[in-house]
Order: structure tokens, then sequence, then C-alpha cells
């Protein structure tokens, strides 16, 4: 259930990042692309029967996630030094941080699954 909540965060900033910027660009609805996927997984999971695979893939798609997101850490140094974010910033934070939200809670899952087989 958590990962249907984490996918829709990552769709809705995906679109607030769009709107809220006014950019035309595709790469601010990158959190959308990733949280899309990861709301079915999340959806097909809830079988017990598919647990396992969908949160194999859902670790994949977090694993990307993260490395895909990881420089906004100099960003948040940036801040700590006084200097205020941009709307990008923001947005690639939020999905770093729920990104590795959702790792957790797919390995987790996986190791349930795994121990209960």
């Amino acid at each position: 259930m958590l990962t249907i909540i984490i996918g829709l965060l990552l769709i809705l900033i995906g679109i607030l990042s769009r709107t809220l910027t006014g950019t035309s660009s595709i790469t601010a609805l990158i959190p959308a692309l990733f949280g899309a996927p990861i709301l079915i997984l999340g959806w097909l999971s809830l079988a017990p029967n598919r647990t396992h695979w969908s949160m194999i893939v859902v670790c994949i798609l977090a694993l990307l996630g993260i490395f895909g997101t990881y420089s906004v850490l100099t960003a948040l140094s940036a801040l700590s030094q006084g200097v205020p974010l941009s709307a990008p910033a923001m947005a690639r934070g939020s999905m770093f941080v729920l990104c590795i939200i959702q790792l957790i809670i797919s390995i987790r899952a996986i190791v349930r699954t795994v121990r209960s087989a």
C-alpha cells in the first residue's frame, strides 16, 4: 500500500514541478515517469503471488531514481550555506528521499516473501 502512495506522490511531484515552474521541458515530468510504473507495480503487488517480482522491479526503479537524483546532495550542501533551493532541486530532492524510502520498503517486502516461502 505504501508503494502505491509513493507512486502517487512521485506523479504529483512531476505534475506540480512542470506546472508550477512553467517549463515545457519533459525533464520536469521525470518524477511522474518513475511514479507511474511504481504505482502500477504497487497495485500488482497487492496479489500475494505477484509481490516478490513486482517489488524486485520496484527496487530497480528506486535505485535508478536514487542514482539519477543523487546530484541534489550538492544543492542541499549549498542550502546549508544560505543558497536557496530552486524548484527543480526541490523536486529532485523529494524524488531522492521517496526513492530511498521506496527501496527500503521494497527490500523488506522481498525479504518477507522469501521468508514466508
